[in-house]
């Protein structure tokens, strides 16, 4: 679909949420918010290139939102219309519009079943996350669509199907995937419950020429051992196909089974602890099993400090936009941190630090470390307005110098929410 044939299809579903929302006979439930978003960012490596690469630069992002919200008989309409402007200057700067959309609406087709639709585009500079494989600071144009039907047929059993479609356009990737899934929760005894899950995915990659295909599952026994405790296990398949522009194929699968604690302690602090094991095919290696670990930890939620962390060790076979590597043996480890200085300032420093052996396809094997630093602090003088500074570093090291990365950055954000 073209540029403006998909503006087309924006503008006619905002008209026809607005016009519903200005028809119901609720319509006087109807909410409107007007948003702004304002940062500016200096970095000492503005497009995160690699070590040895470095521009010093900056980003400004100026954007503004309008956001409505509503009743529909027994349903309920949300929409959100936003945009603006933003650069990059490394020396030389690049200017370019921003623009988000979102539309969500939820009826009842039933007293205990529903039908709920969404759709949403953006179109801005994004920061890559920290198991991105491309570590640059890319500009990326997004679409997604969502349709789900479910039920709750009884106090025991539950269940719902959904079909999503997302599309991403940027200079190394224009992928396009659906996917249908479907779920079951039924109590199987009093304290036990039973959650399983089925999904069939398909996409693929204009630029590089593939296709894929796939499926994943699972079965989830959870057991209730009182009203802060549970237990269970947790069993998962993933299994995938990529044909390539070439007529070949690579085929990768995983089967991951674990079993899970939670609780709550008496002074309210929150555990939860995984363990098991994840056995996988990966296309240019034989099966293997590999161990599978997860650990979170939160205090309770009223403490003028708050801290929570995490610990998890896990395979991951690849993705199919990231041909190249086959498959991932991963580790990460979090801690953040909320101090409430006053009741309209707050400190939040982190850390977090990811190991990763990425074992290749078609190239070379590697290990990259990294470590990424922050500390945010918020400054709240109304409810609906807030100014934020955050101060950033991040350091990656990999086997391979051309992966090498360090970033030093700093944020100021100003938000504020009208009528």
């Amino acid at each position: 679909m073209s540029d403006e044939r998909k503006i087309q299809v924006l503008l006619l579903a905002t008209l026809l949420v607005a016009a519903v929302l200005g028809s119901a006979e609720t319509s006087t439930a109807m909410e409107v918010k007007f948003r702004t978003e304002n940062m500016m960012m200096g970095s000492d490596n503005i497009n995160r290139a690699p070590k040895g690469q470095e521009k010093n630069g900056y980003r400004l992002t100026m954007e503004g939102g309008l956001s409505f919200s509503g009743a529909i008989g027994r349903g309920t309409a949300e929409l959100d219309v936003g945009g603006g402007w933003e650069t990059i200057d490394d020396g030389n700067a690049s200017d370019s519009n921003s623009s988000r959309f979102s539309v969500n609406l939820e009826l009842p087709w039933s007293q205990t079943g529903y039908v709920r639709a969404g759709a949403n585009s953006s179109d801005a500079i994004e920061d890559p996350n920290i198991t991105d494989v491309n570590q640059e600071r890319v500009r990326t144009r997004r679409t997604g669509k969502r349709i789900e039907v479910g039920k709750k047929s009884s106090a025991s059993l539950s269940w719902d199907a959904a079909l999503t479609n997302r599309t991403e356009k940027r200079f190394d990737r224009d992928l396009d995937e659906s996917e249908m899934t479907i779920g079951w929760n039924a109590g199987v005894s009093p304290r036990k419950t039973l959650l399983v899950d089925l999904g069939v995915i398909d996409g693929s990659e204009d630029i590089a020429g593939d296709s894929w295909n796939g499926y994943t599952a699972s079965l989830d026994l959870q057991t209730r051992r009182s009203n802060i405790t549970s237990t269970g296990w947790r069993l998962n398949w993933q299994g995938q196909k990529i044909k390539k522009e070439d007529g070949t194929n690579d085929q990768a699968g995983k089967l991951g089974v674990a079993l899970y604690y939670e609780t709550q302690t008496p002074s309210r602090w929150s555990f939860s602890s995984e363990m098991g094991a994840d056995g996988i095919k990966p296309p240019s290696d034989e099966r293997r099993w590999e161990p599978r670990a997860r650990l979170s930890i939160q205090s309770r939620p009223e403490r003028t400090f708050k801290m929570k962390g995490d610990l998890s060790t896990s395979a991951v076979i690849q993705d199919p936009t990231e041909e190249e590597i086959a498959w991932t043996r991963e580790t990460q480890m979090g801690m953040t941190g909320t101090w409430t200085v006053t009741r309209n300032y707050t400190v939040e420093p982190g850390v977090r630090l990811r190991r990763a052996e990425l074992f290749g396809n078609t190239v070379a094997d590697r290990t990259d470390e990294a470590v990424v630093f922050q500390v945010a602090t918020k400054w709240s003088p109304e409810r609906d307005w807030s100014v934020q500074f955050n101060i950033r570093k991040e350091k990656r090291d990999s086997s391979q110098a051309a992966f090498d990365l360090v970033e030093n950055r700093l944020e100021l954000i100003f938000r504020g929410l009208f009528f």
